[in-house]
């Protein structure tokens, strides 16, 4: 069997999730981690936005983009990189591997493939803001600047605090006033 780092720091956060549990005596970790994030040491804050990152879910988001503000810059990344890990899950295994098989499209370069596999994300999930953010993207990459605008809306409405939609959109309004 190979063990690579990979598997070995999946190991090391699984560890730290259990014993941070069995400390405090609590049975849900995500809700733990974010009670660490919010008011821990900077040891605390740093292993909880790394536990969030593997195993948080949509109740982290708002605690993760509070701490983007946080004093210390490893916190400050991880809670970043624990925020696109976070948006990336729906809580439903079917929408999870749609928006998977949709980012593998993009990334082949067959961009209408992937836009019909995130408008059929968008039906099965349309409280699921990512499916916007990820369709938006495509139209983008598509010049299709007007419906990318209005996924990018429709991503911001959803969840308030996805900069990436923030940003993309100005982006979007930009190029588009340019033609």
């Amino acid at each position: 069997m190979l063990i690579t780092e990979t598997s070995l720091l999946g190991l090391a956060v699984g560890l730290g999730i259990l014993a941070m549990v069995s400390r405090n005596g609590s049975t849900d970790p995500i809700s733990h981690a974010i009670g660490l994030l919010q008011k821990g040491t900077t040891a605390e804050r740093r292993h909880a936005a790394e536990v969030l990152a593997h195993i948080g879910d949509q109740r982290a988001a708002p605690v993760l983009a509070q701490a983007l503000r946080d004093d210390d810059t490893l916190v400050r990344q991880t809670a970043e990189q624990a925020l696109w890990s976070v948006w990336h899950r729906s809580g439903k295994p079917e929408v999870d591997t749609l928006l998977q098989e949709g980012i593998i499209a993009m990334q082949r370069g067959a961009l209408e493939q992937a836009v019909a596999i995130f408008t059929e994300l968008i039906a099965l999930a349309p409280t699921f803001a990512e499916g916007y953010n990820k369709r938006a993207t495509v139209y983008y990459m598509l010049q299709e600047f007007e419906k990318s605008i209005s996924d990018c809306d429709k991503t911001i409405e959803l969840n308030p605090v996805h900069f990436g939609a923030c940003t993309s959109s100005g982006r979007r309004c930009r190029r588009l006033s340019r033609r």
